[in-house]
Order: structure tokens, then C-alpha cells, then sequence
């Protein structure tokens, strides 16, 4: 391979996992009622484990249900 060529194909990986990075981060949505959905999936989670608080997931221990 050429240089030229392997500094290209250097910046367009970059340039790919930059784009991939923000789109991550832009896909979630934080409802302020303790959930958290994805834009893309319009799936939903919890943001913390249940039986601990919603502020900071501290506190109460997480409980186990089946």
C-alpha cells in the first residue's frame, strides 16, 4: 500500500468512529421519570436496578425478581 492511501483509509476509519460515537450518544432520551428510551429503537429501561433510588442508583439494595 501507498502512504497516501494508507492515510487515507486512516481518516476515514476516524471519520467513521467519530460519526458512530455521536450517534451513539444521541440516541437516548432521559425522561426525568426514571427511565431512559432510545430514540432509534423506541425501546425502554429503567435507570436503575429496582429497589434503589431513582436520583443516583445508590441506597437501597437492588432486589431480585423472577
Amino acid at each position: 500500500m501507498t502512504r497516501s492511501f494508507r492515510l487515507f483509509a486512516r481518516s476515514v476509519w476516524t471519520l467513521f468512529a467519530l460519526l458512530f460515537a455521536l450517534t451513539a450518544q444521541a440516541a437516548f432520551t432521559d425522561n426525568a421519570d426514571g427511565t431512559v428510551t432510545d430514540t432509534t429503537t423506541g425501546l425502554m429501561w429503567d435507570k436503575c436496578s429496582w429497589g434503589q433510588t431513582i436520583t443516583n442508583c445508590s441506597g437501597d439494595s437492588a432486589s431480585t425478581h423472577t
